[in-house]
């Protein structure tokens, strides 16, 4: 992945983001991350969380990748973007936060489709 804040959400399940993500959400090793979807909007945020059921990031320390996995994420990402992802998707994380609740949430924006049908 490159220096641009990227997360890729795959349809296997395994989902990355990049190096500067981590960086924009203050992500280390076994942090959590969560998602918001605004389905009417077409909209979908994330955000460093430590609920128990929050989504576990993992990386080795020599890379610059984090990862973490779950299946049916995809299904979210497809209703949210109206679109059937077949392969993967590629989103911008944005750099600046919106606060919602009380929560600081990024906006995610579709960067690259492969392999989307509508």
């Amino acid at each position: 992945m490159s220096h641009k804040p990227l997360l890729k959400i795959s349809e296997d399940g395994r989902h990355h983001l990049s190096g500067r993500v981590a960086e924009i959400l203050g992500l280390n090793d076994a942090d959590g991350v969560m998602f918001a979807f605004n389905n009417k909007e077409q909209k979908v945020y994330i955000f460093k969380d430590d609920d128990p059921e929050a989504f576990i990031i993992r990386t080795k320390s020599h890379e610059k990748v984090f990862r973490f996995c779950a299946k049916h994420l995809i299904t979210f990402f497809e209703s949210a973007f109206k679109s059937k992802v077949i392969d993967f998707q590629l989103f911008i994380v944005s750099t600046e936060p919106i606060v919602k609740n009380g929560q600081q949430m990024f906006e995610l924006s579709l960067y690259l489709s492969r392999g989307e049908k509508n």
